[in-house]
């Protein structure tokens, strides 16, 4: 657990360091402006600062490490399925997976292990309040964005939370 969070302070660190170099605003809107045969279409795209979304995900990327390492002390043998949970956000990640992070959560409850079943779901709760939070503060049309952000926090989360295992 100790190596756990001296891994995870380096990487908040880290992050905040970045987002300290490049702060500015929240969100941006770009517009583009393409000629069509009958006219001009206009496409309005909002982007948020990723490196401000990065940081405010690394709340999730703690608990869940948190959450993990307290699992893998309680009972090692949940180990497996964790590592299971890692590659399906991978792939959620890099596409070849279709499931939401939440379902992946899901299926770690789904293990009937009391000890993971109680963690996962304080953890759910947990990212649950910070999407619900960031979606008020960037926006609905950013919602692909934030799940992105979330699904890596998440994901790292479980690296660290099993380092050393």
């Amino acid at each position: 657990m100790k190596k756990a969070i001296a891994i995870l302070s380096i990487v908040t660190i880290a992050t905040a360091a970045l987002v300290v170099i490049d702060s500015g605003c929240m969100t941006r809107k770009v517009t583009t402006v393409t000629q069509t045969a009958t006219g001009f279409d206009t496409n309005v795209v909002t982007e948020v600062n990723t490196n401000n979304l990065i940081l405010e995900s690394s709340a999730l990327q703690a608990a869940t490490a948190i959450s993990v390492s307290i699992v893998v002390q309680k009972d090692p043998s949940v180990i497996p399925a964790l590592k299971d949970a890692q590659t399906a956000l991978d792939g959620v990640l890099n596409g070849s997976n279709p499931q939401t992070t939440q379902q992946v959560l899901e299926t770690l409850k789904a293990t009937g292990n009391p000890a993971l079943t109680s963690e996962i779901t304080s953890l759910m709760a947990t990212a649950s309040a910070l999407e619900q939070n960031l979606l008020a503060r960037y926006g609905a049309g950013v919602a692909g964005q934030i799940s992105v952000a979330l699904t890596r926090a998440a994901n790292a989360g479980i690296i660290v939370g099993l380092a050393g295992h």
